[in-house]
C-alpha cells in the first residue's frame, strides 16, 4: 500500500544543496542507496514518492532540492536527524562500539535448541522503515508474528545477495506497478492475501499486506525448513505506533544436532610463546560428551576454569590448572597422570600434565554427559611452540524442555 495523490513537489532553488547523511555520505531513502535525490529528479518521482520512505529523519521532500527540500542557505544548522546511525565520537579510554547496541530485537541464540522470544518496536514516523533484526542461516521452521493497531508491512531481504541492491534481494516487499516497471527492489511475495514461494530451498509463507484478516497491522512470516541464508526483516509503518513481535524456531535437524557420531567438532592449531596463557574459548552449558585433545612437540598444558564460580577467582574456579604458592587457583583435576573426578554432578577426565604415555604436550580433557557449567579453556606454554587441537562433542537431541530435564 503506497499513498498517492500528493501535490507536485516544488522545483529546486538555484542555490540549494541536497542534505546528506550524518556521516557526510549521499542521502538516500529507506528503500535503498539507489534512491537518492538524483533518482527523485527523474520523471514525477518527487510527486509520487517524495513524502514516503524516511531515512535519518528525512524524506525526499525534505532532503532533496529537486523535491522542494534541501538547504537553501537560509540556515546554518542541519536538521536534527534520528536515529543517529553511529554513536557520536567522544574521547574515551575504551574502544567505542561501532554500532549502537540494540535495546530490542531478535535473539535466536546458538546451538541446536529450539526457542522463542518477543519484543516491541516503536514506529515513531509514518512511511519509515524500521529494522527488526537478522534471522540467521541455520535456523529451522521460523515463525514471526507482528501485531499493531495501525497499518504496517513486513519486508524481508536476503542480505547474502547484494549483487543488485545493497540492502539485499527482496523476498517480501510490496511494490506498485510503476515501481516494478522502474526496477525497484520488489519482493517475490507482495500480495494482499496469503501467498507462498520457494526461495533458496526455503518454503516461505507471507500473510499478505492485508494482515490476518482482522487487522492490517497483524502480519506474519513462516519459513519451513532450514534458513539457507541470513535474512533481514524490517517493518514499514504506514501509521505511528508500536509493533509487538513474537517469534519461535524449532530444534535444529543438522547431522550434529541429530546426534550423528563425529558430526560435531573440528581441528585447529594454536601457537604459544614461552610462559604465555592463550585463551582457547568458552564451552557453554548443554554440550554432550565433550573431548578436547592437544598434540604438540613441546610442553603445553590444558587449563579449564568454571566461569559460573567467580567467588574467589576472577577467572573462575580452576578445574584443571597448575600453580604454586599461596593463594593459588589449583584445579582439583590437576595431576601429573591420568585423573578422574566428579565436579558438580559431572565426570571430568584428564590425561594429566605429563601427557598421554608420558609425552608432555599430548593432553586431553573429557566431560561425560551434558555440560552444566559455563567453562573457559586456556593453554599454558611452558615452552614456545604450536599445538594441534582436536575437539568433539554431541548436541542433545529433542527440544529445550528435554535438554533442561537432562541438565537437572
Amino acid at each position: 500500500m503506497q499513498p498517492t495523490g500528493h501535490p507536485t513537489a516544488p522545483t529546486a532553488q538555484p542555490d540549494c544543496i541536497d542534505h546528506t547523511n550524518p556521516d557526510g555520505s549521499v542521502w538516500s531513502d529507506s528503500y535503498g542507496t539507489q534512491y537518492t535525490c538524483a533518482w527523485y529528479a527523474l520523471e514525477d518521482n518527487c510527486e509520487e514518492w517524495g513524502h514516503t520512505s524516511m531515512k535519518n529523519g528525512l524524506n525526499a521532500n525534505m532532503a532533496c532540492c529537486v523535491c522542494g527540500g534541501g538547504d537553501d542557505g537560509s540556515t546554518t544548522t542541519t536538521p536534527t536527524v534520528k536515529p543517529t546511525p553511529f554513536p557520536t565520537p567522544e574521547p574515551t579510554t575504551a574502544q567505542p562500539t561501532p554500532f549502537p547496541t540494540p535495546v530490542t530485537g531478535f535473539n535466536f541464540g546458538s546451538g541446536c535448541r529450539d526457542g522463542d522470544g518477543s519484543f516491541t518496536r516503536d514506529l515513531p514516523e509514518r512511511y519509515q522503515m524500521e529494522e527488526l533484526g537478522i534471522i540467521p542461516a541455520g535456523k529451522f521452521d521460523v515463525k514471526i508474528q507482528l501485531e499493531a493497531d495501525g497499518d504496517l508491512d513486513i519486508t524481508l531481504f536476503d542480505v547474502g545477495d547484494t549483487s543488485k541492491f545493497p540492502e539485499g534481494k527482496a523476498i517480501v516487499a510490496w511494490c506498485s506497478a510503476e515501481q516494478v516497471e522502474a526496477g525497484f527492489n520488489c519482493g517475490l511475495l507482495q500480495q494482499a492475501w496469503k501467498e507462498k514461494a520457494k526461495y533458496k530451498d526455503m518454503k516461505i509463507t507471507y500473510s499478505g499486506f492485508h494482515g490476518d484478516g482482522l487487522n492490517l497491522g497483524n502480519e506474519y512470516i513462516r519459513i519451513k525448513g532450514e534458513t539457507s541464508t541470513d535474512l533481514m526483516m524490517k517493518v514499514f509503518a504506514y501509521e505511528v505506533g508500536e509493533a509487538k513481535v513474537t517469534y519461535s524456531w524449532a530444534h535444529s535437524r543438522t547431522d550434529c544436532c541429530r546426534g550423528v557420531p563425529d558430526a560435531c567438532g573440528g581441528t585447529f592449531t594454536a601457537t604459544l610463546d614461552e610462559d604465555q596463557i592463550l585463551r582457547i574459548g568458552e564451552i557453554p552449558v548443554g554440550k554432550g560428551d565433550l573431548r578436547v585433545s592437544l598434540d604438540s612437540d613441546v610442553d603445553i598444558d590444558i587449563q579449564l576454569y568454571d566461569m559460573d564460580d567467580t567467588s574467589t577467582w576472577a577467572e573462575g574456579q580452576a578445574i584443571a590448572g597448575y600453580c604454586q604458592g599461596e593463594p593459588c587457583n589449583y584445579g582439583p583435576l590437576t595431576t601429573s597422570g591420568y585423573n578422574v573426578i566428579d565436579y558438580h554432578d559431572r565426570t571430568y577426565v584428564y590425561s594429566g600434565y605429563d601427557g598421554v604415555d608420558g609425552q608432555q604436550g599430548n593432553e586431553f580433557i573429557e566431560i561425560e554427559g551434558i555440560t552444566n557449567r559455563n567453562l573457559m579453556m586456556t593453554f599454558y606454554g611452558y615452552k614456545a611452540g604450536t599445538a594441534t587441537v582436536t575437539y568433539s562433542y554431541t548436541e542433545p537431541s529433542g527440544d529445550s524442555a528435554a535438554v533442561k530435564s537432562a541438565l537437572g
